[in-house]
């Protein structure tokens, strides 16, 4: 499942369950996923400390969500809600639940040239948790995209740049490829450039190159990091 009113933002991965879509006009759809998420970085992380010592780690976790999509000529936009439910347990918090608001705006300049920006937040629990005081609770996106790759076209290529910051409570489950820094929780925030390539019918090359900071830490700990990928599609 994909957070089609953030271009992703919030949530890129699968799900176990349904999704449906309804599209009362050309321009406007709706959608409405529910389902449940296979041990997801925020709850595989954050769901491990108990103040007793012991280990909950639930897995998996129940979602759902609705967005209203809109797209017209040069522009699209959206609004979302999801909600994440599953057993979290950190010091003397205790949730069962988190919620999530997003919504995100996109113009193509040209059939090659596009500038998105997205916004979400997720207060959830980041006020509560005592040993993460520094959590953000709103992430965001923007992101100029040029061309890209297609798989039928060997020669074809697109490139990107985008600065976004990150928050676990908020962007979850993102598309962005780093997002992860202190405790493995989502709280990077910086620069991000990627390019891919179509070398042959169905196969695609992917670099990626970060630099910022981790949000969490008090020391603002820098990050950089490369990220490379070649895929074989049949």
């Amino acid at each position: 499942s994909f957070s089609d009113a953030s271009h992703g933002l919030v949530f890129d991965t699968e799900v176990t369950g349904a999704e449906f879509t309804y599209a009362p006009t050309e321009a406007w759809n709706v959608k409405a996923t529910a389902g449940r998420v296979d041990n997801t970085g925020l709850w595989s992380t954050a769901a491990v400390k108990h103040a007793n010592g012991t280990v909950d780690n639930s897995g998996s976790a129940t979602y759902w969500a609705v967005e209203a999509d809109y797209a017209n000529g040069k522009w699209d936009a959206g609004v979302g809600y999801h909600n994440v439910g599953a057993t979290y347990t950190w010091q003397d918090v205790n949730k069962t639940s988190f919620h999530v608001v997003d919504l995100g705006v996109g113009y193509a300049f040209d059939k090659n040239v596009k500038l998105t920006g997205d916004y979400a937040w997720g207060p959830g629990l980041s006020s509560q948790l005592k040993d993460l005081t520094n959590l953000k609770e709103d992430a965001y996106n923007i992101q100029l995209s040029y061309k890209g790759a297609n798989a039928a076209d060997a020669g074809s290529w697109g490139a990107y740049v985008s600065y976004h910051q990150m928050a676990p409570f908020a962007s979850f489950e993102s598309t962005c490829e780093y997002k992860k820094g202190f405790a493995d929780l989502m709280t990077l925030k910086g620069w991000e450039i990627g390019a891919d390539y179509t070398f042959a019918k169905n196969i695609i090359a992917t670099a990626k190159y970060f630099n910022g900071k981790d949000t969490d830490r008090t020391t603002k700990d820098k990050v950089t990091g490369m990220w490379t990928r070649v895929d074989f599609l049949f």
